[in-house]
């Protein structure tokens, strides 16, 4: 794993037996997982994930998370604090899970809300030059 520290300067994973090999099909652009964590065998980890601990006074589940064999964690998501996550499950991008999540379950965001205005946006966006002349 040491040569993923080096290839990856954007990514963080601890060099630990607790890890195990997994697959990261676009690269460990963003992937971190703190020390402490543990990632059992087979799994999927793709982009902008985050498994990380807690190590807050008072918190509900503090410490760091412990992700089962065969999981798949989606792009953007975050696995905080010290829980399980069961072997087979998955983890939908951008889901923040705190809580233990059962074996072979998924995990997804709720549906997006969509707000309609009656009046158009301005969409429009400044370049730096001008953003720093204001």
């Amino acid at each position: 794993m040491r040569w993923v520290l080096n290839k990856y300067p954007c990514c963080s994973i601890p060099l630990s037996v607790s890890i195990s090999p997994f697959t990261a099909p676009h690269g460990f652009h963003g992937v971190f997982i703190s020390s402490g964590a543990s990632v059992g065998g087979r799994c999927v980890i793709f982009q902008d994930v985050t498994i990380g601990s807690v190590t807050t006074n008072g918190s509900r589940h503090p410490g760091a998370p412990r992700i089962g064999d065969n999981c798949v964690i989606g792009s953007g998501a975050r696995v905080i604090g010290g829980i399980t996550v069961g072997d087979g499950c998955r983890i939908g991008a951008n889901c923040v899970v705190c809580e233990d999540v059962p074996p072979n379950s998924t995990v997804v965001l709720e549906k997006p809300r969509v707000l309609v205005r009656n009046n158009p946006m301005r969409n429009g966006h400044s370049s730096w030059s001008e953003y720093e002349s204001r």
